[in-house]
């Protein structure tokens, strides 16, 4: 009896990392994020603009900027509605979302 207690125990302990993952489903609105620090290397991935009248921000690398912040070694330089310009010491660079194939525009 008692190996059969002791197999179940190690049973649920090891299912219970699974029961985590299926209790807690991700939220596929947020953006990515990197599972250790430096995943991105020194590359930017442009996942979200804002661009409203009082306020811009964007989400480069999983990590929500505004005008001025530094990222990877980039000065945020300045943020239009698909597109944020990165200075680096080396050169401008423009990252740029891939338009959405999906959004279907109404004719009048």
């Amino acid at each position: 009896m008692n190996a059969r207690r002791g197999a179940m125990t190690f049973l649920l302990l090891a299912l219970l990392p699974l029961a985590q993952v299926v209790a807690e489903p991700a939220d596929p609105t947020a953006p990515s994020r990197p599972d250790h620090p430096g995943q991105y290397g020194t590359g930017w991935a442009l996942h979200s603009t804002l661009v409203g009248p009082e306020r811009r921000g964007a989400v480069i690398n999983g990590q929500r900027v505004q005008v001025g912040d530094r990222i990877e070694g980039a000065r945020v330089a300045r943020i239009e509605a698909g597109e944020v310009l990165l200075d680096t010491p080396e050169r401008r660079i423009s990252l740029r979302l891939l338009p959405n194939p999906l959004r279907i525009h109404a004719r009048e």
